[in-house]
């Protein structure tokens, strides 16, 4: 059940849905096309040209595709072009925010909690 008081509430918790499977399928779903067409292999390159080996674009695109509203949800729209326009907002957010918490995607663990075990690392 999903809870929330308004329509863009139930959106916006809908849209964080994980799909269940094994994504066999990713290259297929129209979301990951849209992000391909919004951000292609050669920008990724150029971003992250110091990327450990985890994190390639096709993992990404993966990661896409276990979320069918990233890059498919555009509010109160269901034009290609809203779509589009939206999916450019989701990934350079989403682009910012792995830069920043992955040191441009250099980083697998927490910096804080480097070398593994530290007692820094305590999140409760």
């Amino acid at each position: 059940m999903i809870l929330g008081t308004t329509e863009e509430a139930k959106r916006r918790i809908k849209s964080a849905r994980d799909l269940p499977g094994d994504g066999s399928n990713f290259m297929s779903l129209s979301n990951v096309q849209r992000t391909i067409q919004v951000f292609p292999e050669y920008y990724w390159n150029q971003f992250f040209p110091n990327a450990l080996d985890i994190y390639t674009y096709e993992n990404f695109l993966r990661a896409v595709a276990k979320f069918p509203r990233f890059c498919e949800d555009a509010k109160d729209s269901d034009e290609e072009a809203d779509l589009l326009e939206a999916c450019k907002i989701e990934i350079s957010t989403f682009l910012a925010h792995m830069k920043h918490e992955c040191g441009s995607l250099i980083y697998v663990t927490e910096i804080a909690c480097t070398p593994a075990g530290q007692p820094r690392c305590d999140y409760s």
